[in-house]
């Protein structure tokens, strides 16, 4: 019998301690590493990670809620506004005390122009005409109207209807 030298123990021990270590590496990449080929919820889309075994699922995968965001009435163009329809609003974070607003609402957030009634508006609630600086509708009130914008932040309205809910 051939008797193995030191240098030749060496190597071999060498060799199945590297094996040993890729063995371990690539055993704790399968356990732990998570499945390969599965669908992730983005954005309200699901978009497939590595290469799926099956379709997206279903359900389940609805896109954040995102809050609509104010934007800045000096910015948005004239022809950019719903001017016919918005919601009368008061007495909101933001708005002068006691003064009514248009709320309008954009494709991508609101905004809300103060109001100035014409001389001789008619505003029209509970089916009854009225001067409109008698109206007192719930503020949110949808409403339909007729008007212009007065530049920046202000509408004339000479007339107004709340839409009954």
């Amino acid at each position: 019998m051939k008797k193995i030298s030191i240098n030749a123990e060496r190597a071999v021990g060498t060799v199945i301690g590297l094996a040993l270590v890729a063995g371990l590496i690539l055993g704790l990449r399968f356990f732990l590493g998570g499945e390969e080929g599965t669908w992730s919820c983005v954005s309200g889309e699901w978009v497939a990670s590595g290469e799926p075994s099956g379709p997206p699922p279903e359900t389940g995968c609805e896109p954040p809620v995102r809050e609509p965001q104010f934007v800045d009435p000096s910015t948005i163009a004239d022809e950019d506004l719903p001017l016919n329809k918005g919601r009368l609003m008061r007495d909101r974070e933001g708005m002068k005390p006691d003064t009514w607003y248009l709320r309008f609402d954009l494709e991508d957030g609101y905004t809300w122009l103060e109001v100035s009634f014409a001389d001789g508006a008619v505003c029209l609630y509970d089916g009854e005409a009225a001067a409109c600086d008698s109206l007192y509708p719930p503020s949110g009130a949808a409403t339909s109207f007729s008007g212009g914008r007065l530049g920046g932040d202000k509408f004339l309205v000479n007339r107004l209807e709340v839409v009954p809910r």
